[in-house]
């Protein structure tokens, strides 16, 4: 272990800790007083001049000695004093170890000259001195996980894929693969769900939303600070991985053997499982890979990075996380990093409605939160005119069933989710809303109600323009859209590859979003609670009496 190491290691309360993830916790240790040593070096070389007189050569890491033993003193002073008390105050904290470091060139551990670790310093005998240009013109080299965050993430189900992407099974591809139904997706868009991978290239997300199902295993950074996988790499892995846990349930009860032979053809990809894919920096390559390979892209963001939005060539579909109405609201639920999360959110929303794809607002209800403000949604909804928007009520998937959103409430986990009446009733409020803004010109179409997925507690709001003679075409032609792809660069318009809607996904049909050829499956909890007169009505009672019609 070099001098580094060893000197953090001295005062590191790491217990019983394995000797790996000992290893780690020093180097990041050390990472971390790199970091901040590099940030006083200025104002360090600053005070020196000062005290020490203008012809002392404080850290010129140029390897030539000096024959003031003032210099060499002042040099020792600020990289072994300053390094070694930052060392002894990181080491003994008493909170975890930070997992992100922005560090570009680890090797950069010292302030002052070659060879000064022989003395004392908290710094390896192979350290060298470089200057912070050279330092920043160099890639990343730090990795985006360390061994707790990835041990943590596999033991939730993620399948990692190289340094910073993951892929794991969805429930509903889970259902369609014993014919019990398929998910939203399928029942507005026509996915087949059996064959949906759902994918991410970046774990790391700029937000901590309080409603993420994910429990906040992952990192959180304001950019892309990490070593970069290949595109291809990713995607290839990804559907390795995939396949191996499509294989892994053959064996299944009630399981199908025509969906598990379809299962093998990934035909939908959803880049939405957990973090910001976006942040990845190959994320066009990345999308494009999938269409080459026929596979249709679903992209969700949370609106915190407008430029990569702009720069985004075709997707299937592109959504945009809208969780509040209000710069207050957005601050509480989603808690970004950005200090200017506001305006790079409103930026994202216009740059959104650039676009010629389809495009998505996707609203997360949560009861008591964010289920106000109708008029104020309506305007977000004129700044980026999406062809489609989202309500979905917030479910909990275990993990904890409380979470203080910001300073203004705790709510339980019965509290926390709307029943599907009442994401309907709030998307027949933002209809109207948006009605009024069109009749003041504030928007290019009118908004209805195309459809609802009341197993998923989901109502799908549509511009008027996939109302093609009287029949929604909300769906999309798959194979048309994968021939638009192969013909080469170049906007593709959402109607290009719109499909007509079965009469079965209709708003206040009587399936309620259920494919008619799939089997109706209960929980076991829910025929209890049924059994025990918990549940009054029926399943569809609750969407009668609701006025759908315009």
């Amino acid at each position: 272990m070099n001098s580094g190491l060893a000197c953090a290691h001295s005062t590191s309360p790491l217990g019983s800790a394995s000797v790996r993830l000992r290893q780690e916790l020093l180097v990041l240790h050390r990472r971390s007083v790199d970091s901040v040593v590099k940030k006083v070096r200025p104002a360090g070389q600053r005070f020196l001049h000062q005290r020490l007189g203008e012809n002392s050569a404080v850290g010129s890491g140029d390897g030539s000695s000096s024959s003031s033993p003032t210099t060499s003193r002042g040099s020792l002073l600020l990289g072994t004093t300053v390094a070694s008390i930052l060392a002894l105050g990181m080491a003994t904290r008493r909170r975890p170890v930070p997992s992100l470091l922005r560090v570009k060139r680890p090797s950069v551990l010292i302030i002052g000259r070659r060879g000064e670790s022989e003395n004392g310093s908290c710094v390896g005998p192979d350290a060298e001195v470089a200057d912070e240009e050279e330092s920043d013109s160099q890639e990343f080299e730090n990795e985006m996980l360390s061994e707790m965050m990835r041990s943590a993430l596999e033991q939730e189900n993620y399948l990692l894929v190289g340094s910073h992407s993951a892929v794991k099974i969805c429930a509903w591809t889970r259902n369609q693969l014993r014919g019990r139904g398929g998910c939203y997706k399928h029942t507005f868009y026509g996915i087949a769900s059996h064959q949906c991978m759902e994918v991410t290239p970046s774990l790391a997300c700029a937000n901590k939303c309080t409603f993420c199902w994910r429990h906040h295993t992952n990192p959180v950074a304001k950019e892309w600070e990490w070593k970069q996988d290949p595109p291809g790499f990713i995607v290839e892995g990804a559907i390795k991985e995939h396949l191996k846990m499509i294989k892994s349930m053959e064996g299944i009860r009630d399981g199908r053997k025509d969906r598990f032979e379809e299962a093998r053809n990934v035909k939908h990809c959803a880049l939405s499982l957990v973090g910001e894919p976006i942040m990845y920096p190959g994320i066009n390559q990345l999308v494009e890979d999938l269409h080459q390979r026929g596979i249709s892209s679903f992209l969700v963001t949370n609106g915190q990075f407008p430029e990569a939005i702009r720069s985004l060539g075709n997707v299937t579909q592109l959504y945009i996380s809208v969780d509040a109405p209000t710069k207050d609201e957005l601050k509480a639920i989603d808690r970004p990093l950005h200090s200017d999360f506001w305006e790079r959110f409103i930026a994202s929303l216009e740059a959104l409605r650039e676009k010629r794809h389809r495009t998505v607002y996707r609203l997360t209800m949560i009861r008591g939160m964010n289920m106000q403000g109708i008029v104020d949604y309506a305007r977000l909804v004129t700044i980026g005119q999406p062809d489609f928007i989202e309500m979905k009520a917030m479910v909990t998937l275990g993990g904890g069933g409380e979470e203080k959103l910001g300073d203004l409430v705790t709510l339980t986990r019965e509290e926390h989710m709307p029943l599907h009446k009442e994401v309907l009733e709030f998307a027949l409020a933002l209809r109207d809303a948006l009605r009024k803004e069109f009749e003041a010109g504030n928007l290019l179409d009118e908004y209805e109600i195309a459809s609802e997925h009341m197993h998923s507690r989901t109502v799908l709001l549509a511009r008027k323009r996939f109302l093609v003679d009287g029949q929604w075409h909300t769906w999309v032609n798959y194979e048309k859209y994968n021939e638009l792809v192969r013909r080469g660069p170049g906007p593709i318009d959402a109607l290009d590859y719109a499909a007509p809607t079965p009469s079965w996904a209709f708003s206040g049909a009587e399936e309620a979003g259920f494919d008619p050829e799939e089997t109706r499956w209960f929980h076991p909890w829910t025929v209890h609670r049924f059994k025990k007169g918990l549940i009054q009505k029926g399943p569809l009672d609750e969407l009668r009496g609701i006025e759908t019609a315009p």
